[in-house]
């Protein structure tokens, strides 16, 4: 799906989110997670459209299997259910723009994706990840920074 067939409603901006404040909020570590919890209320409210890359929810699936077990995974994935956030395919054109970006930065194959998903869109990412900060220093990304 191209970004002009991707649309937020006409009051609403669009974010990509990343898997950093996931796990931080699922860490509760309590800045964060009030930051997260508050931009999820916006995406409730229908002032966000939020949107993640099926290789983002891998990320998250497999970090949370880790430290937590797959049955925290699972409900995970219930969690993502139940919100308001559009997870899109990894077409051949995401995993080339994700691999164009991989070759010229210092970034995981995974933080790629997000950055090649947020551009497509044309949006910022969701993120405290200072890796991302790298990137949005160089004018790669923009970033809606929910770190401390």
């Amino acid at each position: 799906m191209s970004a002009s067939l991707v649309r937020s409603p006409s009051n609403n901006v669009r974010r990509v989110l990343d898997t950093w404040p996931v796990m931080e909020w699922l860490k509760n570590r309590p800045e964060t997670a009030l930051r997260f919890d508050r931009f999820l209320e916006r995406v409730e409210t229908g002032e966000v459209s939020l949107f993640m890359s099926d290789m983002t929810l891998g990320e998250i699936y497999y970090s949370v299997g880790k430290v937590w077990g797959v049955a925290r995974a699972d409900e995970m994935l219930g969690f993502f259910d139940s919100i308001s956030i559009s997870i899109l395919d990894s077409s051949r054109v995401r995993i080339l723009a994700a691999a164009r970006l991989k070759a010229i930065h210092n970034i995981s194959y995974a933080d790629a994706f997000v950055a090649g998903l947020a551009n497509e869109l044309d949006c910022p990412i969701v993120t405290g990840d200072p890796d991302f900060a790298a990137l949005a220093a160089k004018g790669v990304v923009e970033i809606e920074w929910l770190g401390a």
